[in-house]
């Protein structure tokens, strides 16, 4: 909290609450609260039940002559593989696939 960083007392995280709670602006200024709808949220229930894949660059050449980043991210670990192509063609990605998902 900001506040903490200037001033300090007991029990100042319990009287900005109540200040808030019965502060008629904050309480018109504040976003309603909806539900995410349902099957907009992937949430993984073990490793590698819904992984993220992207693919980035081009970038500037590097010693191996690569320009492309290939990610891959478990959400539930947030595990991540990183792969460095000189081609971002479909070959080249499902044998970094194929790699990881073998192991």
């Amino acid at each position: 909290m900001k506040l903490e960083m200037r001033v300090y007392w007991e029990s100042l995280r319990k009287d900005v609450t109540e200040y808030v709670k019965a502060c008629q602006k904050c309480q018109e200024s504040q976003l309603p609260k909806t539900p995410l709808s349902t099957g907009t949220a992937m949430a993984p229930e073990y490793p590698w039940d819904v992984i993220s894949i992207d693919l980035m660059g081009p970038f500037p050449r590097g010693t191996n002559q690569n320009i492309y980043l290939f990610v891959i991210v478990d959400n539930f670990s947030k595990y991540v593989e990183l792969f460095a192509l000189r081609k971002a063609n479909s070959k080249a990605i499902i044998e970094k696939l194929w790699i990881v998902f073998c192991r």
